[in-house]
C-alpha cells in the first residue's frame, strides 16, 4: 500500500504509458482496531503525518491524517 502524489508525477514527467509504480511512496499502515491515542502517537512520529487504515487482512479501509485527529480532539474540548 502506498500513496502517489500529483507532485511526484509532475516532477518525474511520466509518459502517458509509464507505470505509476515508480511514484509510489510507502505509507504508514494502521490497523483499524488501534486506539485513537495510539494512532495519534504513531502519526506524530511519522514524517508524512498520514496513514492508511487497514483491516485484519491489510485491506485498505480509509486514510487518516494527524490533522483529522487534532480536529476531532478540538471538537471534543468544546
Amino acid at each position: 500500500v502506498g500513496m502517489v502524489s500529483m507532485f511526484s508525477i509532475i516532477k518525474r514527467k511520466l509518459d502517458d504509458d509509464e507505470s505509476l509504480e515508480s511514484c509510489i511512496d510507502d505509507m504508514l499502515m494502521l490497523q483499524d482496531n488501534r486506539s485513537l491515542k495510539s494512532a495519534f502517537y504513531r502519526l506524530r512520529r511519522n514524517p508524512r503525518h498520514r496513514a492508511v487504515v487497514v483491516d485484519d487482512r491489510n485491506h485498505p479501509l480509509g486514510f487518516l491524517k494527524l490533522e483529522d485527529i487534532a480536529r476531532y480532539i478540538a471538537r471534543q474540548q468544546r
